[in-house]
Parts: C-alpha cells; sequence; structure tokens
C-alpha cells in the first residue's frame, strides 16, 4: 500500500516531488515513478521550475510517514537555502582557486630545473619564488581592498585571517578534531573516489584512442558521440548515474567513480588519439622497411610519440575527476566527502561564513595535489625517456 505524504506549505510557488517507487499506483501528481531499492533521497535543480526532491523505495520502505515528512523537509531546507546553487558557485571558486594553484605549481615545478634545461633552470631559481610570494600578496591585499573599498561584511566575504583561523576550529561542538584535520580526513575521500574514476576514465579514453587509430571508419562513426557526450552538464548526469547504479545495487563510491570518469575520458580520449596521429610518415615507412608487426610499431613508435600529449591530457583530467567526485556526493547521500563538506558549510552560512571557504581550499587543494602527482609522474617518465 502507499504511504501518503504531507507536504506543509512551502515558500517556494513550485517545487516537483519526486517519489522513487516500483509501484505505478504508488504516485500522485505531480509525482513520478522511478523504481530504485537504494536508500536515499536528495533535493536538485537551480531555479523554481527545476526544483525537484527525490526519494527512493527503500527509503520509503525503511521509514514511517513522520519520518519520511521529516526528510522531505530536510531536502526542502536545501532547496530553501539554495544549496545547489551555492555548490556550483563554490565548484566554480575552487577552479578559479585551482587555475591560479597550478600557475603557482608550475613557476614553482620549473623553477626546480624539472623540464628545463640546467642552464634555463639556474636562470630561474629564486625568480619563480619571489613571483608566488608576490602573487600572493597581491591576492590578499586585492581581497582585504575590495573589502575596505566596498564595504563588503564579513557575512558576505570573511576576512582572510578568520578563514585561516577556521582551519583550528573544533567541530562536533567542541567535542571533535580541528576542521583542519576533519578536511583532511574527507579530502582523503574524495580524492580516492576521483582516483579511481580517473583509472576508469583514463583506461576508457586509452581505448577508445588506440581503436580510433586503428580504424578511421571507427572514429568517424564513434567520435561525434564522445564529443557528444561532454555537452550534457554533470549536474544532470550525476543524479541519473546515481539512482541507476543503485537500482543494481552498487556502492555509493562506484557511482562517484563513474561520474568523475565522465569527465574523465574525455580529454583523455583526445589527447592520445593525437599524439598517436603525430608520428612522423617517414618514421612509419621505416618500420614497415623493417617488417615490424602492428604490434611492434604500436610499443615502440607510436606509444613513445603519444606520451607527451597523453600526460598533458591526464594534468586535465586529474583536475577534472576531482570536480566530477564532489559533484557526485552531492545526490548520493554520502556522509563523508569534501562535496558533503560543502553542503554542511553552506546551510550553517549564517552562522560560520568562513568555514565555505576553508572546503573550496580544500577541493582546489586536492586539485592541485592530483595535477602536482600527474606531473611529477610526467617527469620521471616522459623526460626521463627523453635523456635516454
Amino acid at each position: 500500500m502507499a504511504k501518503k505524504i504531507r507536504v506543509c506549505p512551502y515558500m517556494i510557488t513550485r517545487i516537483t516531488l519526486v517519489i522513487a517507487t516500483s509501484a505505478p499506483n504508488a504516485t500522485s501528481e505531480p509525482a513520478q515513478a522511478i523504481p530504485a531499492p537504494s536508500l536515499n533521497a536528495f533535493a536538485s535543480g537551480m531555479n523554481e521550475k527545476q526544483y525537484a526532491v527525490t526519494v527512493t523505495t527503500g527509503l520509503l520502505n525503511a521509514l514511517d510517514d513522520a519520518e519520511i515528512e521529516a526528510v522531505l523537509g530536510h531536502e526542502l531546507t536545501h532547496i530553501r537555502n539554495g544549496d545547489v546553487r551555492m555548490l556550483v558557485i563554490a565548484v566554480i571558486i575552487a577552479g578559479v582557486i585551482s587555475f591560479f594553484a597550478e600557475m603557482f605549481f608550475r613557476m614553482f615545478f620549473y623553477s626546480r630545473g624539472w623540464g628545463r634545461s640546467s642552464d634555463d633552470s639556474d636562470r630561474g631559481k629564486g625568480g619563480a619564488g619571489i613571483a608566488i610570494v608576490i602573487a600572493i600578496a597581491l591576492i590578499a591585499v586585492a581581497w582585504e581592498s575590495a573589502k575596505a573599498i566596498f564595504n563588503i561584511s564579513d557575512q558576505k566575504l570573511p576576512h582572510l585571517a578568520a578563514i585561516v583561523s577556521e582551519f583550528g576550529t573544533r567541530t562536533r561542538g567542541g567535542s571533535g578534531p580541528i576542521l583542519a584535520v576533519s578536511m583532511l580526513q574527507n579530502a582523503g575521500v574524495t580524492f580516492g573516489e576521483a582516483l579511481l574514476g580517473f583509472i576508469l576514465g583514463g583506461v576508457l579514453g586509452c581505448g577508445l584512442a588506440i581503436l580510433f587509430a586503428s580504424s578511421r571508419l571507427l572514429e568517424r562513426g564513434l567520435l561525434p558521440f564522445v564529443v557528444g557526450s561532454q555537452t550534457v552538464p554533470i549536474l544532470a548526469i550525476a543524479p541519473m548515474v546515481v539512482v541507476g547504479l543503485g537500482q543494481l545495487s552498487a556502492a555509493d563510491w562506484l557511482a562517484k567513480a563513474v561520474v568523475a570518469a565522465y569527465l574523465t575520458f574525455f580529454p583523455v580520449t583526445i589527447g592520445m588519439l593525437r599524439g598517436l596521429r603525430s608520428v612522423s610518415p617517414e618514421a612509419l615507412d621505416l618500420m614497415r622497411s623493417y617488417a615490424a608487426k602492428p604490434g611492434h610499431t604500436f610499443w615502440k613508435l607510436r606509444l613513445p610519440a603519444a606520451l607527451p600529449y597523453l600526460f598533458t591530457s591526464l594534468k586535465v583530467a586529474a583536475t577534472a575527476s576531482v570536480i566530477g567526485a564532489i559533484v557526485a556526493e552531492l545526490p548520493a547521500g554520502s556522509k563523508s566527502g569534501i562535496g558533503v563538506e560543502i553542503i554542511k558549510a553552506a546551510q550553517f552560512y549564517n552562522a560560520r561564513p568562513p568555514q565555505l571557504y576553508v572546503t573550496v581550499i580544500a577541493a582546489a587543494a586536492i586539485g592541485l595535489f592530483f595535477y602536482g602527482v600527474v606531473a611529477l609522474a610526467e617527469k620521471l617518465i616522459v623526460r626521463e625517456r627523453k635523456a635516454e
């Protein structure tokens, strides 16, 4: 028998309640039936025409009417607070921070002599470090100057000192670890999801690139679909993946990894394909004159030529996988992860504005760390190969 759920009047003029259930007669207008056995509930939508609350069959069967009403009230609070919009804004801010952080990392990376000749490295040492310090100082001055000139309140733009001091505050009402430790633990969860998605997307991207490089017919037939897959917004893909894999009783972390892989495989496919096609015709003719088999040509010629292109794509994919993992944590009902912390900080933004900026910095730090790992791997593999 279907549960009858009462939703109290709400200030938002239009909210679509989507009850995910396998019973066709268990829904009422404007409900929509979506079979899903997992225990999950999430709010979505960027404006009044898109707002929706989704509740799964497993949750409906596990809770009574009063508990379901409490769940719906909680999800409606997400809509009222504009948490989805806040998440998008936070991801954009994290991307901006990651851009400047990546620029600083590149300057430091090359100032250490990784990727330059020794003479260039000697001339660059010290100069890049000074440039990084000056850039950070300019950002800090611009931040505080904007607050003073435009009279921006701490509620909208907290002081940098308040953001830094927030890292040392205690969580769980003073009984938990400091926020820096909590962010490190959640960052580890998100990084693990992003790493798995990075591996899945990298393998898929390399496989498609090898397939396209070996057959022009397959490239012309399938590459448009690969490109078209990236036109679908990630905010629309993430709930579909979570609900779809939930029907298959898949683990939540797998759904997040799949979303991360969705953003990862495209740059890897394009970069790897370009690298495989970068081999000069003269080199291919030379391999044919040696009666080399296609496998030997691939391992001895095409793959080494594709490595620089591949690692360039992997550096893009590394940061993209982090964004995918964070976005996927929104509808997955997760208990840990940077995406979850961003939502919590957005809910309590009025009480503790600096905490949201702390989560954004943590998200940017994950992307920067992942980028650095890939860049180090590039140094060890590609540049050492060139030295040989």
